[in-house]
């Protein structure tokens, strides 16, 4: 999912969200990952309820003992607790297509993907995937960012609240505080789980070179893997690279971090050379 041109009505800056998307899908078609089987959603497709179809689609689609990698790219935003259950009186949430940076008289937030609803996806897709299946989420989005090196943010510093909201306490989160406990209940058998987001729930993701730093650096690790390796030891080597390319960003990682990463069937990436130029018959002697 890749939002980065969105309606000026809105009142979000444009982002480079898209170049994120030849980065994770040649990632993952490097791991045996089925072209017929990856999903972009980019831009005008990713409103709301586009997301919404797409995840449930998803959904009716795997089967037990598949491996699910979701990925979203853009702005992210903290916003009110609509259900007082939080600490700190906000929720975290992806900002789609069309939802809007600021609580108007016409925009109350109906748009915006909250931490709630993710949550009660990952436990859905977790049950349906059982225990031999794996659910990853990669965030590349703010309250998933203090400034990197420069490039565009991925979000707003500001809470989407009513004028005159005022948060509960002035605690700050070191996670991502995306994932909270859903309505949905997770079975016996469900799937292991791993969250890495590009940044914590009260920091500014950005930009690295036109892409995503958190993406950039998760298909720069992807190259770098062997066998036996566990998403902890993967988001090891992403967190090298983020030190380099946003060094004042902190990622993270939830869930089930010491399973094998995709059942440990990850293909091991061989060095190759470009070809620069192919010499002519008529001059090989």
């Amino acid at each position: 999912i890749a939002v980065g041109d969105y309606p000026k009505k809105t009142g979000w800056s444009s982002i480079s969200s898209v170049n994120d998307v030849p980065l994770i899908e040649q990632t993952l078609l490097n791991q045996g990952f089925s072209e017929g089987n990856i999903q972009v959603l980019i831009n005008e497709e990713a409103t709301y309820l586009g997301i919404k179809e797409a995840l449930n689609k998803l959904l009716e689609r795997v089967d037990a003992d598949d491996v699910v990698v979701i990925h979203y790219s853009g702005h992210g935003q903290q916003i009110f607790d609509d259900e007082v259950e939080e600490i700190d009186g906000k929720d975290e949430a992806l900002v789609p297509y069309d939802a809007w940076v600021r609580y108007t008289h016409n925009y109350k937030g109906e748009n915006h993907f909250r931490d709630d609803e993710l949550g009660n996806y990952i436990t859905k897709f977790r049950n349906k995937l059982q225990s031999n299946g794996q659910l990853l989420l990669l965030l590349d989005s703010c309250h998933s960012g203090s400034s990197t090196r420069g490039g565009k943010a991925r979000g707003s510093k500001g809470v989407f609240a009513p004028e005159g909201w005022k948060p509960n306490s002035n605690e700050e989160g070191t996670g991502s505080d995306m994932i909270e406990d859903s309505v949905e209940k997770l079975s016996s058998n469900h799937a292991p789980f791993v969250l890495i987001s590009g940044a914590s729930a009260n920091e500014l993701n950005y930009e690295y070179k036109g892409t995503g730093s958190l993406s950039y650096a998760f298909s720069k690790a992807m190259d770098k893997l062997g066998s036996n390796y566990s998403y902890n030891q993967l988001f090891a080597k992403m967190q090298v690279e983020m030190n380099i390319i946003a060094p004042k960003q902190n990622p993270t990682i939830e869930g089930d971090k010491n399973v094998k990463l995709f059942k440990n069937e990850y293909v091991k990436q061989q060095p190759y050379f470009e070809v620069k130029a192919i010499p002519r018959a008529d001059v090989i002697k």
